[in-house]
């Protein structure tokens, strides 16, 4: 911070650690290095004066020509009668080179100022992955549903009852995916058109209400708009938990806010290696959870190792082995009233843990 307090410049130095290097009324620059990534770069924050023989500060820093790609608003400035561009984030070429991205978001000026504030988004590198596939259920409600999967559930394989499971759950991905993308992708603007059309629909009716064709064609985006709004409940219900639904919550910026910032506290930025340093390399420290775990089964006994053999290929197998175990758990329940000790009565259908407690008070008593 300046000493005059034209500018202050806050971080956060769990993920981020940030050097002064040189501070002036005009301009502090400083070097950040990202704690994740490992990345340095140097920041200059800049707040010139007024007044144009004060602004030799420009010719410093003529090198930054590119502007960091930004979205939203062309002016930042305004006295209510003149807009202008004042405040900028610009790169110089050298970020482009090393395939560096950033972004900066222009957010209105409100009451405390006439500038435009910006959120800077640097690092923040996209990648394109694999989604893993995921069935919703209002695909169910599709006219075409049962015929499309029954047309790809005829398929002959050969082979073992799982493998032609497998095969045909695995043919059914690219149908499945071509009809959401076809009838539900983007479910909620589809919502808000059919329900635009509707009402356009019934006021021209209303003010041609003899017209027949106009009475089937408002019954139909009536049917239409009905089915898209009981599809969006389908995929907000199943995606969100009942709470959520409860509260209106709809997956919301406020949801997406939760869940950014969860992921943050659960992130592990650094840790201690065997010598006592600390490491923020996420190689390092992937490489030190896994030594961790490799020390701790390699103590473990020759009963223990089949224990875990046997628990880890239960885990690792798909659903149908899974539903195997669910069943055969489910047939044992009934009998475990027998086989467990009567004074065991936690953990088993039918028996409170509470009545132990109970017990417990009255013979204290």
């Amino acid at each position: 911070m300046h000493p005059a307090g034209r500018i202050l410049v806050l971080w956060n130095p769990t993920p981020t650690d940030l050097q002064e290097l040189d501070i002036s009324s005009q301009v502090i620059h400083c070097a950040i290095t990202c704690k994740v990534s490992s990345i340095s770069l140097l920041a200059s924050f800049i707040y010139a004066y007024h007044t144009v023989g004060s602004r030799k500060l420009f010719t410093e820093v003529r090198d930054f020509a590119v502007l960091c790609s930004h979205e939203s608003k062309d002016f930042t400035c305004t006295n209510n009668e003149v807009w202008c561009k004042l405040d900028r984030v610009m790169v110089n070429k050298n970020w482009f080179d090393q395939d560096l991205d950033g972004m900066a978001n222009f957010l209105p000026s409100g009451c405390l100022s006439d500038h435009s504030p910006c959120i800077v988004s640097l690092l923040d590198v996209v990648t394109n992955t694999n989604r893993p596939f995921q069935f919703f259920n209002m695909w169910a409600s599709h006219t075409d549903f049962n015929d499309l999967v029954a047309t790809h559930w005829d398929l002959y394989i050969r082979g073992t009852k799982q493998f032609i499971f497998s095969k045909k759950l695995k043919h059914l991905k690219r149908p499945l995916t071509e009809l959401n993308n076809k009838n539900f992708s983007h479910i909620s603007s589809r919502v808000a058109k059919a329900k635009e059309d509707l009402e356009l629909a019934q006021l021209q009716l209303h003010d041609d209400p003899t017209n027949v064709n106009l009475q089937n064609f408002v019954a139909t985006m009536r049917k239409q708009s009905m089915s898209l709004s009981e599809s969006e409940r389908s995929f907000y219900y199943q995606q969100a938990k009942c709470k959520h639904l409860s509260q209106s919550d709809r997956g919301t910026k406020f949801f997406h806010d939760l869940v950014k910032r969860n992921k943050k506290h659960n992130q592990i930025v650094a840790v201690y290696k065997d010598d006592g340093l600390s490491t923020t390399s996420q190689e390092e420290v992937s490489k030190e959870f896994a030594k961790f775990y490799d020390d701790c089964l390699a103590q473990l006994t020759h009963a223990n190792r089949l224990i875990l053999t046997f628990l880890i290929s239960i885990a690792c197998c798909n659903v149908l082995y899974k539903v195997i175990t669910k069943i055969i758990a489910s047939r044992m329940a009934p009998l475990m009233e027998n086989i467990v000790d009567p004074a065991q009565e936690a953990f088993v259908g039918g028996r409170l843990m509470t009545e132990n407690i109970h017990l417990a008070q009255e013979l204290l008593r």
